[in-house]
């Protein structure tokens, strides 16, 4: 019997597997990729992580944890080194590498191994997998993203039309071609990046439907949003309140890198201006891709104004799309929401990150992700994920193992303000 089984193990579990090292807990995680990925399609050499290299694993909660990014920097032999680096922000790549040290020191992490189906039963969960049947006292779910996809696109989707999470899964665009990149988020601006640095194109067509490329918010203050004193206060609004203030606050998270943005200002500046290409590159705005079809070699795409629903018919070699992620949903998911309490056709999720439920359970059922209205923005960002899975750590043992209330905001209510 395991006191809890995780399923799924991207960067949020491995976080909770790693805090749960120390509490002698008896703890299981599965996935059915082969080994650790994070993002392996998107990892270009030049992508930097969006939040503070200090939001790793554990250092929020446990800062002298064997499993820190400042560890890894020490054991692989590049931490004075990566001191007197002067490029600022970590890439991405380097936090996956971190991220693989992490998953090969805890012996609990079972890849290969997909989750079937998760039951309640009188005094445990069983979980099945491809392997076995396992028995815990509480489950945590952390299932991941998988490519948005058009429905448009689905039948036509190989090596000339892939979503971004396989862009370096396929040969780079040749010389000549004329390119369609769907999508004006982070992940959009990245392959912008790369696309304008690699063999010179006839066309590049950039088609988001804002009405511009938005910048992240990422100043000091907005970074309060992300720290477990403001998380405690989200909590305490009503749910329409919360949903509200996702919407608002969405670019202190799904904003473009502002260094980014400038430089790829810069970048098209130079061809269109400079360089006299004026129809080589092209930032179409509050646009969106309405159809797509086989054309000869290539293909044909329809794009549709989001203003004034006008059409346009554009030839082109290839097409990226950048249009985001949506949750992972395997069959049993549907299984366990049918269990849920349901507010504002949301399941309720409490401040431990567990369901609550209809029926009585024999333990919890924890949520890694899925829960942007009921936690916020930085549900499925790093910022608060060692806190988030202290949290866990904590309701599973029913006792305060690591302190997680300590820091108070900057940002202070009217409610603390004691009259004279």
């Amino acid at each position: 019997m395991y006191d809890v089984i995780g399923i799924g193990i991207g960067p949020f579990n491995l976080s909770l597997a790693a805090l749960m090292k120390p509490t002698g807990l008896r703890c299981l995680f599965i996935d059915d990729k082969p080994r650790f990925s994070w993002h392996a399609g998107m990892a270009f050499s030049n992508a930097k992580l969006q939040v503070s290299h200090v939001k790793d694993c554990v250092s929020l909660v446990d800062p002298t944890s064997s499993f820190s990014f400042l560890n890894f920097l020490h054991r692989s032999g590049r931490l004075h080194a990566f001191v007197n680096r002067r490029s600022g922000a970590v890439s991405r790549k380097e936090f996956f590498q971190y991220f693989a040290w992490v998953a090969d020191q805890l012996p609990y992490l079972r890849f290969g191994q997909k989750a079937l189906d998760v039951r309640p039963e009188i005094s445990h969960f069983r979980v099945t997998t491809t392997e076995a049947e396992h028995q815990a006292r509480n489950v945590v779910l952390g299932l991941g993203i998988c490519p948005d996809v058009p429905d448009c696109v689905r039948p036509l989707l190989g090596e000339r039309v892939y979503h971004v999470a396989d862009y370096l899964n396929r040969a780079p665009p040749a010389a000549g071609e004329r390119v369609l990149l769907v999508g004006g988020g982070q992940s959009g601006s990245e392959v912008m990046e790369q696309l304008l640095a690699g063999p010179p194109l006839k066309q590049i067509l950039w088609v988001t439907p804002r009405d511009n490329l938005e910048p992240r918010d990422d100043c000091a203050f907005t970074n309060e949003y992300y720290t477990p004193a403001y998380f405690r206060h989200f909590q305490a609004q009503p749910l329409s309140r919360r949903r509200e203030w996702v919407q608002v606050k969405r670019l202190s998270s799904d904003g473009v890198s502002l260094d980014l943005t400038n430089q790829l200002f810069d970048k098209i500046y130079e061809r269109r201006f400079v360089d006299s290409e004026n129809n080589g590159v092209r930032l179409i705005v509050s646009a969106c891709l309405e159809g797509l079809r086989q054309n000869g070699a290539g293909f044909e795409v329809t794009l549709k104004c989001t203003e004034t629903a006008a059409t346009r018919r554009v030839p082109v070699d290839r097409v990226i799309l950048a249009t985001g992620f949506v949750p992972h949903t395997p069959p049993f998911f549907d299984r366990i929401m049918q269990l849920a309490c349901i507010e504002d056709s949301l399941p309720r999720i409490r401040s431990d990150y567990s369901l609550e439920s209809r029926i009585a359970l024999p333990g919890k059922i924890y949520f890694q992700n899925r829960t942007r209205i009921q936690h916020g923005l930085q549900n499925a960002n790093l910022s608060l994920v060692a806190y988030r899975n202290a949290t866990i750590v904590n309701s599973i043992m029913g006792k305060e193992f690591y302190p997680v209330d300590m820091d108070p905001s900057m940002l202070s209510r009217l409610a603390e303000l004691e009259e004279e």
